[in-house]
């Protein structure tokens, strides 16, 4: 094992991020040059001399910025940013579209029963020849009966009509 693979590894063994077998393989080895005691004590007054130093703290609007951007990454995407970033998303969007409104057109025109046209009546024009009488024609779809009532002013009421 070359000398820079070890002083990396004993800087991860440090840190406590090696890998249990990488560990074993040091151990095993029973390898550690001088050079990685050299090492551990630079990192050690390294990390000595960094926790001992102040951190100065940001101005306001810079934390209140940093909170904002974690909030714009954390929240959703509006819809349409998310799904319809590639050309053919709208494509795919509008033909689905369009075929739904077909599909609810053509539901409809299945769903509703042929009777549900209007029928041309059979009886077009009723002519009494009775002077005053007047006609009604009544026709029943589902049997085909067709009733034809003549009232004629005989049969009109004594009040004439003012009931």
């Amino acid at each position: 094992m070359n000398l820079g693979r070890q002083l990396k590894w004993w800087s991860r063994r440090r840190d406590g991020e090696l890998a249990p077998h990488r560990a074993a393989r040091l151990d095993r080895d029973g390898l550690r040059p001088a050079v990685v005691d050299e090492a551990e004590t630079v990192w050690k007054g390294l990390g000595d001399h960094l926790r001992n130093q102040a951190i100065p703290t940001p101005p306001a609007e810079v934390m209140w910025n940093d909170v904002r951007r974690e909030i714009r990454r954390h929240a959703p995407e509006h819809w349409a940013e998310q799904h319809l970033k590639r050309p053919w998303d709208w494509a795919t969007t509008t033909a689905i579209a369009i075929f739904m409104v077909l599909l609810g057109f053509f539901s409809l025109r299945i769903s509703m029963p042929p009777e549900a046209h209007a029928t041309e009546p059979r009886v077009a024009w009723v002519d009494a020849e009775l002077p005053g009488a007047t006609a009604m024609v009544y026709e029943d779809e589902q049997s085909g009966a067709v009733v034809i009532w003549m009232v004629t002013p005989a049969d009109a009421p004594a009040d004439g009509g003012k009931s």
